[in-house]
């Protein structure tokens, strides 16, 4: 971390933000940041670590988080040596399916046009919340833009070490805070952007988290979601739809919930959050011109899959394809679900 910081962070034991009021003990520096040192709230006496250049926040965690972080650090042993650097370099297309029929296939697309349309300059403070290994973090520090990722995960490959990584590649750099969503950790009016990249699902409130994400927004800040997942009608409760969801994630006790677009929505504006922006994912562009071109293999897929593979020889080209998108996207992700790219800007009260 740097010094700067400071001017930011809110103690996550008792609120306080003045940047006076902490004390900062510097163990090892280089001449990027601080490696490892100490912070100390001179109004609660609170304590936090600085290890590898990462600020530890998470104050007094709950179970389903410490559930989730020993759920990572399993992944990550399971999934020996298929990490490394090379990988990390190559997110988000490394981690994408080859199938159409899967949820990740060219969703990475859907991340570069949400930034296209937010027309970045370079002069943004963003925060990217649920950050992982921090490859959006690291994109969006190439554009430019002042960045803090911020997790509940540390290890290299699936958390906030990672960054490392790319700051000895791109020559960039960025902070990393280890915190949850639920009481993030930095003073009101802060950010220009925050951004969840298929993250903030794993919320178990989505609405306290956009209560929290409008409180450290500066007025018309934006709120950004790409690639996050969105259910189907029929699968509204989120007990029930937890049900279907693979057995790895289950084993692992990762918080995969799932909202309706109709929730997404309505919290947003709830939350005080005014325009509101949503995009058609060019990942089902993708999806829909590929499913021309091969037999597709249905096993353990759903009926929507055999719905897109059906509209993917009727699918018009050319001119039409912007009318036909424009009228098969509501009912598609209202029935069946799809990846919910969305910008929405703060109310300026």
């Amino acid at each position: 971390m740097k010094e700067e910081l400071l001017g930011i962070i809110k103690c996550p034991s008792c609120g306080n933000s003045k940047k006076e009021c902490f004390d900062l003990t510097k163990s090892a520096i280089t001449s990027l940041e601080i490696r490892e040192g100490k912070l100390r709230c001179g109004i609660c006496y609170e304590e936090f670590n600085i290890k590898n250049g990462i600020l530890n926040l998470l104050y007094k965690p709950d179970k389903e988080v410490l559930e989730e972080i020993q759920g990572i650090i399993q992944a990550l042993k399971e999934g020996g040596s298929k990490y490394d650097d090379k990988m990390l370099l190559s997110l988000p297309e490394a981690a994408e399916s080859k199938n159409p029929l899967d949820s990740s296939y060219k969703y990475s697309l859907n991340f570069y046009k949400v930034m296209e349309e937010l027309k970045i300059t370079g002069q943004e403070l963003v925060l990217d919340i649920g950050s992982g290994n921090t490859w959006s973090s690291s994109k969006l520090a190439q554009m430019g833009c002042r960045c803090v990722a911020l997790d509940i995960s540390l290890p290299k490959f699936k958390g906030l070490e990672s960054a490392d990584t790319y700051f000895n590649s791109y020559g960039i750099y960025y902070e990393r805070i280890l915190s949850d969503m639920k009481k993030l950790p930095f003073a009101s009016g802060t950010f220009d952007i925050v951004m969840s990249n298929s993250s903030i699902h794993h919320a178990a409130s989505l609405k306290g988290v956009l209560g929290e994400i409008n409180r450290i927004l500066k007025k018309n800040g934006k709120l950004v979601l790409v690639n996050e997942a969105v259910c189907s009608m029929f699968s509204l409760v989120r007990d029930k739809s937890r049900k279907s969801l693979p057995q790895f994630i289950k084993r692992f006790n990762w918080t995969e919930n799932t909202y309706s677009v109709a929730q997404y929505l309505r919290y947003i504006k709830s939350e005080g959050f005014g325009r509101v922006k949503v995009f058609f994912p060019p990942s089902i562009d993708s999806k829909l011109t590929e499913l021309k071109n091969i037999k597709a293999d249905f096993k353990n897929k759903m009926i929507k899959h055999r719905i897109a593979y059906f509209i993917s020889f009727v699918c018009p080209s050319g001119v039409f394809m912007a009318v036909f998108k424009k009228i098969i996207f509501w009912p598609a992700i209202i029935i069946f679900g799809m990846p919910l790219l969305l910008i929405a800007e703060k109310k300026n009260k």
